[in-house]
């Protein structure tokens, strides 16, 4: 029997400290990537979970070649991937459009896409190996951030994730965290 697999990359956050212990109680492996040490270490303290279950591994996702790596030693450490939870990213915003230089522009789609986008490809393959897989992106700064007496629009909730093609979505919302699951 196979055991369920899940990346969860930039899971030092706030949407990570919410979905890892959810995956973990369903009897998940999950792999977590981190930039930050003590948050890694603060991270571990809290889900007190052994080793066996819970690899945290430095990457910067925005480099291609070490978010590849990192999928390879989870394949090779757990056997395989189910899920992969995008949650790296960053905002710098509050400035007018006129007022965004590129270099801050790109530091936001590296941040937002381009490490999404690696960490999907990346893990793809082994998610079809396993014949089943559920991809969790979270891209929308009004995901974390609209008050919680106001619930997300589902025209923000589509935007906040992107579509999963070809497959039908359902929402669920456990806590604060709101998650797309795709399912065939």
């Amino acid at each position: 029997m196979q055991e369920n697999v899940a990346v969860v990359t930039g899971g030092t956050g706030g949407v990570g400290r919410a979905l890892i212990p959810y995956l973990i109680r369903r009897d998940f492996k999950v792999a977590v990537t981190y930039l930050i040490p003590e948050e890694a270490r603060k991270l571990e303290d809290e889900l007190d979970v052994d080793e066996d279950r819970l690899m945290l591994r430095r990457c910067d996702c925005t480099d291609i070649e070490a978010v590849e790596s990192t999928i390879k030693d989870v394949v090779e450490t757990f056997g395989g991937i189910n899920v992969v939870a995008a949650l790296v990213g960053g905002w710098a915003g509050g400035r007018d459009l006129a007022e965004t230089d590129t270099v801050r522009f790109d530091r936001m789609i590296d941040l937002n896409l381009r490490s999404t986008f690696y960490a999907i490809r990346a893990a793809l393959p082994h998610m079809r190996d396993a014949e089943w897989g559920r991809i969790i992106a979270v891209g929308s700064r009004a995901a974390s951030d609209n008050p919680p007496a106001r619930p997300l629009s589902m025209h923000q909730r589509r935007r906040s994730l992107p579509s999963c093609s070809r497959w039908p979505m359902s929402w669920t919302t456990r806590t604060s965290l709101r998650m797309c699951w795709c399912r065939r």
